[in-house]
């Protein structure tokens, strides 16, 4: 009985030892962020022991420490291995109390418990080392990466941000981007997409909302630098213009706006290059909603047809559409920034845009309004009657057809206007408006039964009918 009261005697005392040195470790705890210094620090508080005189060997490589030699070891040293499941991480050393008196059974329960503590403790630090070592690797692979990376914890605190996101938003770069957000930008299913410019760099951002773990989400922004592609096209555009000067080649560009998905213009197009006969490196993204497609050698006339081709099937309104043409000799610097920017000016909604364009060369007003009345919703009319100007605009390549006065113009007036239009790559509808009946005019401006005719004051059934079938608009 009283050996059994000894023995708990004895645990209780080392209990109470274990306490000192349970406090003298927990105040060296806060140099875990740093895993050599903490290996220093419990060397010393060993070192400086109260109770017991010893030594902390730890290893400091990436193997583990060896024991000692067992046979040459004191008579009054202890050895207490330090060790985890991979390897020995060094040992505690003891060379008696510091009263010079004998171990007692309660220091041997106390150097074991410390043992074990000193064994959590190292491993506990060379884990912390893992991470930081695999924190550190994954900053310098993110930051080998061509696109910019910025990830923020939920709450907004940055995490991580690599060196091409710092080098293409500066030292404001969390800041944009929750202005962005604050903007009007939210996460819609954990996705948002963002466009600014900074510095003169045209900046596309894809945003998601990523759960990592349970209750813990971050928001991840990859960034792109689309500023190259803006500026590749504008040097072609400005190389087509020169050509175009030069060789008398005609040019046109195409303007594309959606809203409604950043990318998904540019996506489109790039996949339609075939549909549209034209090189995919001409079709470049001006900004993350809008996309340009250089046209060599075609006419709007032709390009408007193969667009309309191409957004046949098209749903939505969302999607606006500007087609124009270079203008040789209109003079200026910088022939391709002024040419998107007039684009920019006539982005319409592409049902509008794609629609057909016809002169109306009829001295009258009432015949005009006339036709605009019945025939608005399948094409756009211009008025002109000056001969000289409508063979300019049929030159230009941006009109499909022509109301042709046969009461107010001569034969030879009519067949000017036909030389030009077939010297212009044909394809050019003409129609003819008259009072008379049609026989009465028919061998005077040699018409044929293929030739269409309008009788004034029109049949609105009879002239929907025929401009809807020759440009498939029924």
């Amino acid at each position: 009985m009283n050996k059994a009261k000894n023995t708990e005697m004895v645990k209780e005392q080392g209990k109470a030892l274990a306490e000192n040195y349970l406090r003298g470790f927990a105040s060296k705890l806060n140099l875990f962020g740093e895993f050599d210094n903490f290996l220093s620090a419990l060397e010393i508080v060993v070192a400086e022991d109260e109770v017991f005189q010893g030594e902390l060997c730890l290893a400091k490589g990436k193997e583990g420490s060896k024991l000692p030699e067992f046979s040459e070891i004191e008579e009054d040293e202890t050895y207490l291995s330090i060790s985890s499941q991979d390897c020995d991480l060094g040992y505690l050393r003891i060379n008696g109390r510091r009263d010079e008196e004998s171990f007692n059974p309660g220091d041997l329960y106390l150097l074991g418990s410390i043992a074990e503590f000193v064994s959590a403790l190292v491993q506990q630090a060379q884990n912390f080392r893992k991470k930081d070592q695999a924190e550190k690797i994954l900053q310098y692979l993110i930051n080998q990466l061509p696109l910019g990376v910025v990830c923020f914890a939920s709450e907004g605190q940055l995490i991580v941000e690599n060196k091409t996101a710092r080098r293409l938003l500066g030292d404001d770069g969390s800041a944009i981007i929750e202005k962005e957000l604050a903007g009007g930008a939210a996460f819609k299913k954990g996705r948002v997409q963002l466009h600014f410019e900074i510095g003169g760099k045209l900046i596309y951002s894809e945003g998601r909302a990523l759960e990592v773990e349970e209750g813990v989400s971050i928001h991840a922004y990859v960034l792109y630098d689309l500023s190259t592609y803006r500026e590749k096209l504008l040097m072609d555009l400005e190389r087509e213009a020169y050509r175009s000067e030069l060789r008398g080649i005609p040019v046109t560009v195409a303007l594309l706006e959606s809203r409604s998905l950043a990318g998904g213009v540019y996506r489109r197009m790039k996949h339609a290059a075939q549909t549209l006969q034209v090189e995919p490196s001409k079709i470049q993204p001006l900004d993350a909603y809008t996309s340009a497609c250089i046209f060599e050698g075609k006419r709007l006339q032709s390009v408007r047809y193969l667009l309309k081709q191409e957004l046949a099937s098209y749903k939505g309104d969302e999607l606006s559409v500007a087609i124009v043409g270079y203008e040789g000799g209109a003079g200026g610097d910088a022939p391709a920034q002024e040419l998107i920017e007039r684009a920019r000016s006539e982005l319409r909604p592409f049902q509008e845009a794609l629609l057909p364009e016809l002169i109306v060369m009829d001295a009258y007003p009432a015949v005009i309004e006339s036709l605009d009345l019945m025939i608005s919703e399948l094409c756009r009319l211009r008025a002109e009657t000056c001969p000289d100007a409508i063979e300019s605009l049929i030159r230009s390549g941006q009109f499909d057809g022509l109301f042709f006065d046969l009461d107010s113009y001569s034969p030879n007036v009519l067949s000017r206007l036909k030389a030009v239009a077939e010297e212009s790559g044909g394809g050019f509808k003409f129609y003819y408006c008259t009072y008379k009946k049609p026989s009465m005019v028919a061998e005077s401006f040699s018409l044929t039964r293929k030739d269409t005719v309008l009788q004034k004051p029109f049949d609105a059934e009879a002239t929907i009918e025929a401009v809807a079938l020759q440009f498939d608009l029924a």
